[in-house]
Order: structure tokens, then C-alpha cells, then sequence
């Protein structure tokens, strides 16, 4: 199939995955949708800037349908949820019906966990929301706050963004 690459590249305008890719970069077209295999061969789309920028990929990509699906995905676990744990309808269903509705569980939390993922790869999510903690952890740990100054920060910390959560970090490493 290689012979046929540079064929496949000039009629599709893409290039070829290879080493002058990062990891990062591949996952960010991966998750865009911009990639397509012919044989072993992976290909990306490469599209101008302006519809798809890989430093700052939430900028320019759409994400709007991954919340969406996440919201709807999460509305729909926490439904067929309450209809398990009702003891009348697992006492009265039959076993591969109850069986089917965990199914539907576990598929749909997959789901949850790969759009959660791609959103964090997008967006960078993770360390700020391990800053949250650690933040919340040392306020918790710090004797010179009462148990009411703890609260209080916490709460602030949760509800902070970036630019608010410098301003907790300095007050609290004062």
C-alpha cells in the first residue's frame, strides 16, 4: 500500500502520519475527525488554519455537539440508574432485560469517559482541576484557617476559575 501513498496524499491534500508528527497533534486530528486509514497507512486532513488550529484547538474547534452528547449521555445513565435500582422492576423483569439495561450503562459510560477525555485533551482540563484539589487539600491541612475560613475557601476554590485560583494560591501560600 505504501507505493499508493503519495497518490492518496495528492488527491485527498493530506499527508501521511509519520515521526515529524507529535502524539499530541495526531490525538488533536484523531479527535477532529481528520484522519482516515488506507491499508496500515493513517492519513490527515490538513485544513487551512483558520477551520482547525492545533495550538489552540478549542478555539477553532467545534465542540459544541461532544457537550451535547455528554449532557444527553449523562441524562440517559442516570435514568435507566433509577429504573434498576427500583427493586419492583428488577423483581419483575426478566433477567436478559435487566441485563440489557446494565449493558446500556456501561456502553453509555464509555462513551462518557472518551468525550471527557477528548474535552480534556482539547481544552487542557485536567491540571487545573488538579490544582483545585491540591488547593483544596492544603486548606485543609493548613492550621492558621478555622474550620469556617476552610469552608469559605473551599467553596471559592470550587467555584474559581484560573485567574481566581492564582489569587487563592497566593493568599493561602502567604
Amino acid at each position: 500500500m505504501k507505493k499508493y501513498d503519495e497518490c492518496i496524499e495528492k488527491l485527498t491534500n493530506t499527508k501521511r502520519f509519520e515521526g515529524e508528527i507529535s502524539t499530541r497533534e495526531r490525538n488533536l486530528y484523531r479527535a477532529a475527525g481528520l484522519t482516515f486509514n488506507v491499508g496500515k497507512s493513517e492519513f490527515i486532513v490538513i485544513p487551512p488554519k483558520k477551520y482547525f488550529d492545533v495550538d489552540n484547538p478549542g478555539k477553532t474547534m467545534d465542540t459544541s455537539k461532544m457537550i451535547e452528547e455528554l449532557q444527553y449521555l449523562i441524562g440517559f445513565v442516570e435514568k435507566i440508574s433509577i429504573k434498576i435500582s427500583n427493586k419492583e422492576f428488577t423483581s419483575r423483569a426478566p433477567q436478559n432485560v435487566v441485563e440489557m439495561e446494565y449493558k446500556k450503562i456501561n456502553d453509555s459510560m464509555g462513551k462518557i469517559r472518551i468525550i471527557r477525555e477528548t474535552l480534556d485533551f482539547i481544552y487542557n482540563i485536567t491540571p487545573f482541576l488538579e490544582k483545585k484539589e491540591l488547593l483544596k487539600k492544603s486548606v485543609t491541612d493548613n492550621p492558621k484557617f478555622n474550620d469556617k475560613q476552610k469552608e469559605l475557601l473551599i467553596n471559592e476554590i470550587e467555584q474559581a476559575d484560573e485567574y481566581f485560583i492564582e489569587k487563592i494560591e497566593k493568599l493561602i501560600n502567604e
